[in-house]
């Protein structure tokens, strides 16, 4: 007398089956059969599960009603959030990854997708730790440690200092000249520092009436040029 087709949706009919497996229930080894049915999605915030019996030779024992769900998980230096399934178990869900700290994205938004195992897979785009920050265990992006330098996202770890110059505090993305020791407008970070070269040496001149002629041998200290 309370029943009504109209508020519900019909997932399945399941009959008795004669594949059966022992199952302690309630302290009793059983014979019983297991069935596993997916629905949804949901459009609101709760749901009701109800059973219709036609007669069937069979007892229904018990009900587990659970989700599937990925789990947050960090990958490619990006944080992933829990993310649950979609009703299919072909259905994919996209998630958007955040990078960790001290990392930026490259290229493409990441992403990865859910599938309907509550399994992560194909992964797309990746964030990578930023200038002054090397990858720690794939995880994390940690800061160089004073005395090293890391220029660009590219570069896989970080790099002592070249020649004549320092980097005195931690997450530096280039070393500084020490005094008295340059570097020029084209040189790459990579490249060491170099000095004013010291003055030529044994200079000799010769003078006519038409010309001067000078020589000399190089510098003692090129300056490191």
């Amino acid at each position: 007398a309370f029943w009504s087709e109209a508020p519900y949706l019909k997932v399945d009919t399941i009959a008795a089956d004669e594949s059966f497996s022992q199952v302690d229930f309630g302290g009793r080894l059983m014979k019983v059969n297991t069935e596993v049915r997916s629905f949804g999605p949901l459009t609101r915030n709760g749901f009701y599960l109800a059973f219709q019996d036609y007669g069937a030779c069979m007892s229904l024992l018990s009900v587990r009603v659970f989700f599937k769900k990925c789990p947050s998980i960090v990958q490619n230096f990006a944080v992933f959030p829990e993310t649950m399934t979609g009703a299919e178990s072909t259905s994919l869900v996209i998630a958007r990854g955040t990078c960790i700290p001290n990392a930026e994205e490259v290229d493409v938004p990441i992403k990865l997708y859910c599938n309907g195992d509550g399994e992560w897979m194909v992964p797309i785009g990746r964030c990578t730790c930023k200038p002054g920050y090397e990858p720690e265990n794939s995880v994390a992006c940690k800061a160089c440690p004073a005395g090293t330098f890391k220029a660009s996202q590219e570069a896989e770890g970080c790099s002592h200092c070249p020649s004549n110059s320092r980097s005195p505090a931690e997450a530096s993305p280039i070393c500084t000249c020490r005094t008295g020791y340059y570097r020029a407008d084209f040189d790459p970070p990579e490249v060491a520092c170099t000095s004013v070269p010291s003055g030529p040496r044994n200079v000799i001149s010769i003078v006519n009436e038409t010309s001067i002629i000078l020589e000399w041998h190089p510098p003692r200290e090129t300056g490191g040029r």
